[in-house]
């Protein structure tokens, strides 16, 4: 039996202080004081840390299974309230245990800094923890954050909110983003004196509610974990840029679902509506990222609508984090490719080689029928051929002889696709 269905209401009426739920709470709280189970001579520091490790421990195992049934009734009643009047999904959750663990470490930490001391009791924890019981409302549309402000202040009697401005400063490297800060307003509430429906048995218990919009709470998924809680570690400026990025990212989303609504509304289908590349753009992928990258980006999106419109979300996210590794990875290699190539300084190859008399028969032989030097030649792929010798021993113009002997004597040899050879500014010269 669910623990709360042989519960009654409250009756706003009786005079009664508080629901069900509370009168719970102030017991635990009464019978801990009983007991006082800790030392007589504890220190400040040390009972702050002995009460965390007995709220986690003792007093949390004994009512999460409330907290999740009154999350179930209020998700259900602000379900209800939003409706399709102000579009919306709504989710909610009680605190797992090492949830609870890491929030009290940390509120405690800010306690001493703010206020100079630690948690005393077990009020100080429940004051501290607004928020064991939360809930999300992600607004579809940005426009709607007011009637949504306003909702919630008609359902709910708030003892405090706070407004996490976008141009507040987040990360070490990038104080300042482009795409802002995640946004949202919390709110700390507990039901209205004058409540008298099934959830009046939560009276004067607090929970927390959470209102963001759509592309705020796609980016929260990521930056929540890696810049809020740093469960990664730090992160490197360029990650913090492609966080920043992805809110960007999605923001532009939200703002074609809000170009597109009506005619997404009017879909009878509920698919997202087809997408269709350019021809001229396609053509172009190939100019510009080589044969066949057109078709390799066709099969991509192809594969990514369809999973979205077959309802699979997870599969079409995997698909995109996929195509997106590909593609950083063939970026990378560019560059690395393009770094390369500048270390290398090209010089006016066909003066300086033309200034050599002809080579004498027999110049560079022992070279062309090396055997590294016949791999290399026949490699049907692009590769280097790295040749070194110590000063005065002739590695620049060995390429120069080696060029003029494979002209002479061979007309199998290099093909007009290898390229003359560079000089390092260093003592060894590369051939290309």
């Amino acid at each position: 039996m669910n623990s709360t269905q042989s519960r009654p209401a409250r009756n706003a009426g009786n005079g009664a202080s508080g629901g069900w739920l509370k009168e719970k709470i102030d017991d635990l709280i009464a019978k801990f004081n009983d007991q006082e189970p800790f030392p007589p001579h504890t220190d400040q520091k040390q009972r702050s840390e002995l009460l965390r490790e007995h709220f986690v421990d003792g007093i949390w195992p004994q009512l999460c299974d409330d907290y999740d049934t009154m999350i179930k009734d209020l998700k259900g009643l602000l379900q209800n309230q939003f409706g399709t009047a102000i579009p919306s999904d709504v989710s909610g959750r009680a605190k797992t245990a090492g949830s609870v663990k890491a929030s009290l470490q940390r509120r405690e930490t800010a306690l001493h800094a703010e206020e100079g001391h630690y948690f005393t009791n077990l009020e100080d924890i429940f004051q501290a923890m607004h928020d064991l019981a939360g809930l999300r409302i992600v607004l579809k549309d940005r426009d709607d954050l007011g009637k949504g402000q306003e909702l919630i202040k008609r359902l709910f009697q708030m003892k405090a909110s706070v407004h996490f401005h976008p141009d507040r400063e987040v990360g070490k490297h990038c104080k300042r983003t482009r795409f802002g800060a995640y946004q949202t307003d919390n709110y700390r509430l507990i039901l209205r004196d004058d409540e008298t429906g099934p959830i009046s048995q939560y009276a004067d218990v607090m929970f927390e509610v959470q209102l963001t919009t759509f592309s705020d709470d796609l980016y929260n998924i990521i930056a929540h974990a890696l810049l809020y809680k740093s469960t990664a570690g730090p992160l490197t400026p360029q990650e913090e840029m492609v966080l920043d990025l992805s809110h960007g990212l999605g923001q532009c989303f939200e703002l074609c679902l809000k170009i597109f609504k009506d005619k997404l509304n009017a879909s009878s289908s509920g698919n997202l509506p087809g997408i269709k590349g350019n021809e001229d753009e396609f053509a172009e992928m190939d100019k510009t990222l080589g044969p066949g990258t057109s078709n390799e980006a066709r099969v991509a999106l192809d594969e990514i609508i369809g999973n979205f419109n077959a309802g699979e979300f997870d599969a079409g996210v995997k698909s995109m984090s996929e195509r997106v590794d590909q593609i950083l990875n063939k970026e990378m290699k560019r560059r690395r490719r393009s770094k390369v190539l500048q270390d290398l300084s090209i010089l006016p190859y066909r003066d300086r080689k033309d200034r050599n008399p002809t080579p004498v028969q027999g110049t560079c032989h022992w070279f062309i029928n090396h055997e590294l030097f016949r791999q290399w030649r026949d490699n049907k792929s692009s590769s280097l051929l790295w040749v070194s010798a110590d000063p005065g021993c002739g590695r620049f113009r060995r390429p120069e002889g080696r060029r003029g002997c494979l002209t002479l004597t061979s007309t199998s040899t290099v093909r007009p696709k290898r390229k003359p050879p560079f000089r390092c500014n260093t003592t060894e010269v590369r051939g290309r």
